[in-house]
């Protein structure tokens, strides 16, 4: 978005062509907030949104599908998911073992269940 394509989002002195840098000072207010002062931001939200769990040519985000299962199963999901898309190699093999790591704990919870119900 430019400036011209949203002059709300612009403080006064920004609509008006007349900002030199410095921090404009508007009544009852530190300095300009609008969003053509606010620093880039980065756009990967590594803690929420970050891509190797969001890049899915589905367009579905995997916490959407993992939290709907148990933490095994979740677990091994997410790390089939990002599997390549974290580095390749040994991290994308490292990906896929912890992914079995959890398939076999799960394998093992349940087959514990089924001894102790006998």
């Amino acid at each position: 978005m430019t400036a011209t394509e949203s002059t709300d989002l612009l403080c006064l002195a920004c609509q008006n062509g007349e900002h030199t840098g410095q921090k404009f000072m508007a009544a009852g207010a530190d300095d300009c907030t609008c969003w053509c002062h606010a620093p880039e931001k980065d756009t990967h939200d590594m803690v929420n949104h970050p891509p190797h769990y969001t890049s899915d040519p589905s367009g579905v985000e995997c916490i959407t599908i993992t939290r709907h299962r148990n933490f095994n199963i979740g677990s091994a999901i997410k790390y089939c998911w990002r599997a390549g898309l974290k580095g390749t190699g040994s991290k994308e093999l490292e990906d896929l073992r912890k992914a079995v790591w959890y398939i076999n704990d799960e394998i093992n919870r349940l087959e514990g269940e089924q001894h102790d119900s006998h």
